[in-house]
């Protein structure tokens, strides 16, 4: 931490943060442990002091950034944060009258490893001069649980007394009790039970938050607290419950009128709650009815002494969104794009219901666009395209404008650009890798952000690959219903979460339909292990273009990257390019609950086969990777003729079997010369650095076709690669290129896939 000082020194500015103990027991409070510095704000930047803090990352990667300050009556409602990271600067405007003392958060932020590798500096430049901005802490990511768990039984020692000891998770997996203790709150919010009921401290404790956050603002003038005018609160939660056969249980909402006269302390009519309700839930059932299973169930509304339903100040519901123990209602629940509908369709309904209060009208933000390309133009330039994407259930959801964001070499992607099209033009050096990203944005706000594509102009390079990602799988695993089992099998196919998985903890034991009314929880239907319950893990992050390319520079080649649909729709000129790579991952036919939305993320739609024929028959060259690249297309339910033929006479392939990942290890075989032997292994195992492969594909050559890698160095084929007169050369492999673990045997299996693709067409 540093200071520096222009016309108004830093001074003491009372109690704040200070992390003095490994271990906080109950009464520990770390924001009254320390001390906070204060400042006088001023207009003019020559007179401005600024208080900074940096920190050592001991790992390169996406970190939180929270600050902490002290409100005052005389506070500045502008104080000025800027956080500076591996795309640049981000600057904050943070209103410090209210929300003092505990962690705010203004973002997530790409850090390099290293001393000082993150920096966040506050200045006193203000709007208004003379009024008052004060410094206290900064945080930088997660951290472990910190605070003494004494209220479990399990924690009992021998002589009677309960061990004080931490959790031992990752502070996101542990309870609102143990975070809100860290964040500053005192014990009559965090632990209203005195610490004689873990279980009910939790609950309770998210309900007196929310008091303590708007105690003192219009909504609870009459309470101690933060000053946050809290417009309503939600309490979001899974229900208990079994039905039997595939039946749903449904969407339920519970809200609570009945107290204090029907009045809120600040005058507002209790029933309000059940306006937030029923907006909420019809919401929720109209695009679930929509989207995946057109028999969802709404429950019903309920009025309710529920805890969190009575206890906060401010119009409140709890959704009950459906049944964790009900196989039927998993099936949706573990579904990464029913999750998203599902959380797009509350944010709505609280969207109309802070429209009807404030009597203005409401915009929900866009959704993500489709078919991005970006291509390379002249020397010097890089051209992006993209479509926006409708939606089918929100007619405001209409985007005004775009942001591109743009990642060079290993930095982090910049604050953005906006763009009035959906095209832009920007320029590129040459053997410089430039990443890409889009969102679409209206007056509701900005989507999240679509696929990642890249492109690299080399100096002198060997030819041109376009990188086409059909990778853009996210699904539950897939499922098992029979007479006598029901769950998920993970073992060939563990799904595909959408970014990071924070949700697994492990796998599914108990298959037995008949153990669904089971008592006891850890021999109920669906019981499963927590051996993974403090990790996180990769599932589609969306930037496999910027991987591929990496390597494909490194083998001396220039590159460009597209979506498949870009590619399909012909927004891309293939015949401009030397060699098609493309990304297939752990794209498969799947379905969903009872498969009302019929089957998707096939890994060749007809489509994307005809575009890829006439490119290889025009002398294009065609490397494929993926998990399913031949089974998925020959042994699904849509086989036919023209997909045997597509398999033959495109990737050469006579037919292919699924086979358990094993090891991951591949060997290359003795030729062709151009694969120049070694081994490679790719990623099997769960992590935090990339999506696992739980089975994988063994190629059977077509007539011509040889085997260029095997499997374990035994027979089966890992990779096939084709040779022949008049149309490209092929080589298709049975994994994702990927996942292989090694960055320097990943640009080496890229080195050799080209060499044999090549010599390019235009080098001729």
């Amino acid at each position: 931490y540093a200071e520096t000082a222009g016309r108004f020194a830093w001074s003491d500015g009372g109690p704040g943060f200070a992390h003095l103990r490994s271990l906080y027991r109950a009464g520990e409070n770390p924001f009254r442990e320390g001390t906070v510095r204060r400042t006088t704000s001023v207009t003019e930047a020559a007179e401005c002091s600024t208080a900074e803090w940096s920190a050592d990352i001991p790992e390169a990667g996406e970190y939180a950034v929270y600050v902490s300050y002290r409100s005052l009556p005389e506070s500045a409602e502008d104080a000025c944060y800027t956080v500076r990271h591996l795309g640049g600067e981000s600057r904050f405007a943070v209103n410090q009258t209210m929300g003092g003392g505990t962690w705010i958060y203004l973002g997530t932020f790409p850090f390099a490893a290293g001393r000082d590798a993150a920096r966040v500096v506050l200045s006193n430049l203000s709007s208004q001069a003379g009024r008052v901005v004060t410094a206290d802490a900064v945080k930088i990511g997660g951290g472990m649980g910190n605070v003494a768990r004494t209220v479990c039984d399990s924690l009992r020692r021998a002589d009677g007394c309960y061990a004080e000891e931490p959790s031992g998770y990752p502070r996101f997996c542990e309870g609102a009790r143990y975070w809100l203790q860290w964040a500053g709150f005192g014990e009559e919010v965090h632990s209203p039970r005195c610490g004689t009921d873990d279980y009910k401290d939790d609950y309770m404790s998210r309900a007196l938050w929310v008091n303590a956050l708007a105690g003192g603002s219009e909504r609870l003038p009459e309470a101690p607290g933060l000053g946050i005018p809290v417009d309503m609160a939600l309490a979001f939660h899974s229900d208990a419950g079994v039905r039997d056969g595939d039946e749903t249980i449904g969407t339920l909402g519970i809200f609570y009128t009945r107290e204090n006269g029907g009045r809120f302390e600040g005058g507002a009519d209790r029933y309000l709650s059940r306006d937030l309700t029923d907006l909420v839930m019809t919401q929720i059932v109209h695009d679930v009815r929509r989207t995946f299973e057109p028999e969802w169930r709404r429950r019903g509304l309920w009025n309710r002494s529920y805890y969190e339903a009575r206890v906060p100040g401010v119009p409140t519901m709890l959704l009950e969104l459906l049944s964790h123990q009900n196989f039927a209602d998993m099936r949706y629940g573990s579904d990464p794009r029913f999750r998203f509908v599902v959380s797009r369709a509350v944010y709505k309904g609280i969207l109309r219901y802070l429209g009807d209060q404030y009597g203005v009208p409401y915009v929900v933000q866009p959704l993500p666009v489709a078919d991005f390309s970006a291509c390379l133009v002249g020397e010097d330039s890089v051209r992006l395209a993209w479509r926006p994407e409708a939606d089918t259930l929100e007619p405001t959801a209409r985007p005004k404008g775009y942001v591109v964001y743009v990642r060079t070499d290993d930095g982090g992607f910049d604050d953005g650009r906006l763009v009035g099209g959906t095209s832009c033009t920007l320029p590129v050096e040459p053997g410089r890798r430039y990443d890409f990203r889009v969102t679409a944005v209206n007056d509701g706000g900005e989507s999240f952000p679509g696929e990642t594509l890249s492109v690299c102009r080399m100096p002198e390079a060997r030819g041109c690959v376009l990188v086409v990602n059909a990778f853009d799988r996210v699904s539950a695993p897939p499922v098992v219903r029979t007479d006598s089992l029901a769950g998920f099998r993970r073992d060939d196919d563990d799904g595909v979460a959408w970014g990071t998985d924070i949700t697994f903890a492990g796998a599914q034991r108990v298959f037995d339909p008949a153990a669904a009314h089971e008592a006891d929880e850890r021999c109920a239907l669906g019981a499963c292990g927590d051996d993974y319950a403090a990790e996180t893990f990769c599932g589609n992050t969306f930037d496999y273009p910027s991987l591929h390319g990496r390597a494909i520079a490194a083998a001396g080649w220039s590159y460009c990257s597209a979506s498949a649909g870009a590619l399909v729709r012909g927004d891309v000129a293939a015949e401009e390019y030397d060699a098609i790579d493309l990304v297939l991952g752990k794209q498969r036919t799947v379905t969903v609950g009872r498969g009302t939305r019929g089957a998707e993320f096939r890994t060749f739609p007809p489509v994307l086969r005809a575009a890829l024929r006439r490119f290889t028959q025009a002398g294009g060259a065609l490397f494929v990777s993926g998990c399913y690249p031949l089974t998925d297309m020959l042994c699904g339910p849509e086989a036919d003729g023209e997909a045997r033929a597509f398999a033959a006479e495109v990737l050469h392939c006579a037919g292919g079997d699924r086979r358990r990942a094993g090891r991951g290890r591949v060997t290359a075989a003795v030729s062709p010369a151009a694969f120049r032997g070694g081994a490679y292994r790719f990623r099997t195992e769960r992590s935090d650095e990339g999506y696992a492969v739980e089975a994988s594909d063994v190629l059977l050559p077509a007539a011509g076709a040889c085997a260029v890698l095997r499997y374990d160095g035994g027979p089966d084929a890992a990779g096939v690669a084709w040779e022949g007169a008049g149309a490209g050369r092929t080589v298709v492999l049975g994994f994702p290129f990927e996942t292989v673990t090694d960055p320097v045997r990943r640009e080496a299996l890229m080195g050799d896939v080209l060499g044999f693709l090549g010599p390019c067409r235009t080098c001729e």
